[in-house]
C-alpha cells in the first residue's frame, strides 16, 4: 500500500509567512535604530571636532571663526552639507565646502567619514557682539557674560543638524527651532553638547 504524499496545509504556509512577517519588522526596526544611533554618534564626534578646532583657532588668532555652507556665509541655518528635505534620512556628501573656513586654512575640519547623515554650521563674534539675528544663537549663549545684549568675551556657538525621517516638509537648512529635524547645539561658554529631537 503506498504512502500518500504529504504537503503544507493552508494553514502551516500561513504561519510560516506570519513568522517571517514579525522577523522582518523586528530586523527593519533594529537597523533603524542602528541608523540612528550612528547619526547620532556622528554629530557628538562632529561638534567635538568644532569645538577643539575652534579653541585651537582662537589660541592662534586670538578670535573664534564662523563657518557656513555657503561661501563667506554668516547664517546660522546655513549648514554644510546642506540637508535634502523630503529625500531624507539619507548620507550627505561633506565634499569640499564652498566655505573655505571648514578647510585647513580656516578650522581645519576632519570628518569622520566623507559621507554625513547631518549638516554643520559654527557661528562666531568677537568681543562685545552678539549673535544678532541668530535666534538660536541667543538661546545657546544665554548663560555667556554680556554687557547689554553683548557678549563680553570671543563667542562661538556650533549646530549639528539631523533630519531621521522623510516627510515632505522636512527643511533643506536648520531653523532655529523646528520639530521636523533633530537639533544638536554646542557654545564656548560651557561646552555642553544640547539635543533638541524631533517629534
Amino acid at each position: 500500500m503506498e504512502k500518500a504524499a504529504r504537503g503544507f496545509t493552508l494553514i502551516e504556509l500561513m504561519i510560516v509567512v506570519a513568522i517571517l512577517s514579525v522577523v522582518a519588522a523586528l530586523a527593519i526596526t533594529s537597523y533603524s535604530r542602528y541608523l540612528r544611533h550612528s547619526a547620532r554618534s556622528e554629530v557628538l564626534a562632529m561638534l567635538g571636532e568644532i569645538r577643539i578646532k575652534e579653541e585651537a583657532y582662537l589660541a592662534e588668532y586670538s578670535a573664534y571663526l564662523t563657518a557656513t555652507h555657503s561661501l563667506n556665509g554668516t547664517l546660522e541655518t546655513d549648514v554644510h552639507p546642506a540637508l535634502l528635505g523630503s529625500s531624507e534620512f539619507k548620507i550627505k556628501s561633506w565634499g569640499t565646502p564652498a566655505d573655505t573656513r571648514w578647510g585647513d586654512t580656516g578650522l581645519a575640519i576632519h570628518t569622520p567619514r566623507t559621507q554625513l547623515y547631518c549638516g554643520y554650521v559654527a557661528k562666531a563674534g568677537a568681543a562685545s557682539t552678539g549673535p544678532g539675528s541668530g535666534t538660536a544663537g541667543a538661546s545657546i549663549l544665554s548663560g555667556a557674560p554680556t554687557s547689554g545684549s553683548n557678549i563680553t568675551v570671543p563667542w562661538f556657538y556650533a549646530r549639528g543638524c539631523c533630519d531621521f525621517d522623510s516627510t515632505s516638509s522636512s527643511p533643506t537648512n536648520c531653523p532655529a527651532t523646528s520639530t521636523e529635524i533633530s537639533m544638536y547645539e554646542i557654545s564656548f561658554y560651557d561646552n555642553v553638547i544640547r539635543e533638541r529631537p524631533e517629534k
